[in-house]
């Protein structure tokens, strides 16, 4: 439960009527955090063989958030077609937003 200024009503939030996704985009977002802490930390660079041997056995909003974060820093751009196309082929919508945001990053400025 909670108040809300400034008449210091009391609410209470009732998890029966919450969406079962409540905590899934938050959780793309801790991936996307995890995934820019872990390229500043020192990785040089991440080869493609990191990135699909790092995949999980089903899509999650984590890995998703951290395939954006690796596009953000240009590290998606070694994945191959079929790489992207196995990804996409999920049909998990976080993942197809991480590969297509990430990608698009990654090859910002190349004319690809």
């Amino acid at each position: 439960s909670g108040r809300v200024p400034p008449t210091n009503a009391s609410i209470s939030l009732d998890a029966a009527n919450t969406p079962a996704d409540l905590v899934s985009w938050p959780s793309f977002h801790n991936g996307v955090a995890a995934g820019l802490q872990l390229v500043s930390s020192g990785v040089a660079h991440v080869t493609r063989n990191w990135i699909v041997y790092n995949r999980p056995e089903a899509p999650s909003f984590e890995h998703a958030g951290l395939l954006m974060a690796l596009g953000l820093q240009g590290h998606l751009a070694e994945l191959g077609v079929t790489d992207i196309f196995q990804y996409l082929s999920y049909r998990h919508s976080a993942t197809t937003v991480g590969v297509l945001l990430g990608m698009a990053s990654a090859k910002r400025g190349t004319m690809d």
